[in-house]
C-alpha cells in the first residue's frame, strides 16, 4: 500500500503536452508522469529529437526543469535507455522523501514498460555542494569501480569491483561518501538486478512503499 507522501504526490495527476513531432512516443501518455518520476501537478513537455524522446518536467518545488530523455531504437521498435538529467529539488522541500519516491516510481514503471536500463550522470565529490555521487550509488546506481579505486580499497572493502558490491557492504556507502566521486551511472531494472535489492532496502529503512 501506498505510504502517504506517495499517495499524495506520485499518483501519475500532471499535465502531458507532446510538441510537434513527438506524437508518435512509445509510451502511453498515461504512463509518462510515472515513467519520468513527475511530481503530481508537473508540466511535461515531450519533444523528439534524433530517435530521442527530451521530456522537460516542470514544478514549483524543482529549482531547475527536470529532463528525461528515452532513447528509441525505431529500426527495432525498441526502448533502450531512459537518461536522467538534472534533478534539483527546492530548499524547502528536500530531504522529505520526495527524491527517492520520484526514483523508484520511476524505475517501477522502466521495468513494466520493459526499459533495460536507466542511466544518469552522477555529480559532485566530498566536500562539493552536489551530493549525485553518493546519492545515486545509495539508490541503486551502479558502475564499475575504477583500478584506481579498487587499489584505495580499506581491507573491510577488499574484493568489490563495483558500487553495487560496496553499498552492500556494512560501511561502504559512508566509506563512497567520504571518498568517492561522480560518474556515469546505470540502473539494472532487470527483475531481482543488485540495483533492485540496494533500492529496496533504502526504500524499507525509510518507510517508502510505492
Amino acid at each position: 500500500m501506498p505510504d502517504r507522501i506517495t499517495s499524495q504526490h506520485f499518483t501519475g495527476q500532471s499535465a502531458v503536452t507532446l510538441e510537434p513531432g513527438a506524437e508518435n512516443l512509445p509510451v502511453p501518455i498515461a504512463d509518462v508522469p510515472k515513467l519520468i518520476g513527475a511530481i503530481d501537478g508537473s508540466e511535461i513537455s515531450v519533444s523528439f529529437d534524433d530517435e530521442t524522446y527530451v521530456f522537460e518536467i516542470r514544478h514549483p518545488w524543482l529549482e531547475d526543469p527536470m529532463i528525461r530523455v528515452l532513447s528509441w531504437d525505431a529500426d527495432e521498435g525498441a526502448r533502450r535507455l531512459i537518461i536522467n538529467q538534472n534533478f534539483k529539488i527546492l530548499g524547502p522541500h528536500r530531504r522529505k522523501g520526495l527524491g527517492v519516491r520520484s526514483i523508484a516510481t520511476e524505475m517501477r514503471m522502466a521495468l513494466h514498460l520493459g526499459i533495460p536500463a536507466v542511466s544518469c550522470i552522477a555529480a559532485g565529490a566530498p566536500g562539493d555542494t552536489l551530493n549525485g555521487y553518493y546519492t545515486w550509488p545509495v539508490l541503486g546506481f551502479n558502475a564499475d569501480l575504477t583500478p584506481h579505486d579498487i587499489q584505495a580499497l580499506p581491507p573491510d572493502f577488499v574484493g568489490c569491483r563495483s558500487l553495487n558490491d560496496l553499498m552492500q557492504r556494512r560501511g561502504g556507502a559512508a566509506y563512497w561518501r567520504a571518498k568517492g566521486h561522480g560518474g556515469f551511472l546505470t540502473f539494472d531494472t532487470a527483475p531481482g538486478s543488485s540495483c533492485w535489492v540496494i533500492l529496496g532496502e533504502y526504500m524499507k529503512r525509510n518507510g517508502v512503499e510505492l
